[in-house]
């Protein structure tokens, strides 16, 4: 009778003795938690997502410069294509790193700069582009663009923006003479023209 009333007890949980303890909950996850493990992906799926971001730049940036040779006429849609085309190269790189390490690296003191002024100049270009359909604002925009993403890509090379520096100051050293000449010789020409056209 004792092992049928044990037996009983076992199965149905039920006459539990009070010295038992209870069976443990699982821990309760975070939604940060619970959305990590949704986000996170496997060696694979981060170079699968890499290449396809990484590839879809480059199609993007084929496109914008095969619109090079007719760059008047379309300042807007190459300005669009341009800079898709560098958010998906740039963002790429989040698939290998991961978002948190992307952005702190992004934003660490050398850097920050480089990275809000091509924040703001890739919304400023599609703005530009599309809404305001200035060409001369977009491609305002798309040389802020330009020098920023290459000041932000040289503060991985070390020594590179030191070497920039340099070679920039000998450059204008040796171009501000020629350049004093250009202007000299144009606002001659230009006060010549204006002396033939009052006669």
């Amino acid at each position: 009778m004792t092992n049928a009333w044990q037996s009983l007890r076992q199965s149905t949980g039920l006459f539990a003795d009070n010295n038992e303890a209870p069976p443990e909950l699982p821990p309760e996850e975070s939604y940060a938690d619970a959305l990590h493990d949704t986000m996170s992906l496997t060696y694979t799926q981060r170079i699968t997502a890499f290449g396809l971001s990484f590839g879809m730049g480059l199609i993007f940036l084929l496109i914008a410069i095969s619109m090079l040779p007719a760059i008047v006429l379309l300042v807007s849609k190459f300005a669009f294509f341009f800079t898709c085309g560098n958010v998906f190269c740039v963002g790429s790189t989040v698939f290998l790193l991961g978002f948190r390490a992307q952005l702190s690296k992004m934003f660490e003191a050398h850097r920050a700069q480089a990275t809000i002024v091509y924040i703001c100049s890739t919304i400023l270009t599609l703005v530009s582009a599309l809404y305001f359909k200035s060409s001369t604002g977009a491609l305002v925009c798309v040389s802020a663009q330009i020098a920023s993403l290459l000041w932000y890509a040289l503060s991985y090379i070390p020594f590179a923006r030191h070497t920039v520096g340099f070679l920039w100051q000998y450059a204008w050293m040796l171009l501000r003479p020629l350049l004093n000449v250009v202007y000299v010789v144009v606002s001659q020409f230009c006060s010549c023209l204006l002396r033939l056209c009052n006669r």
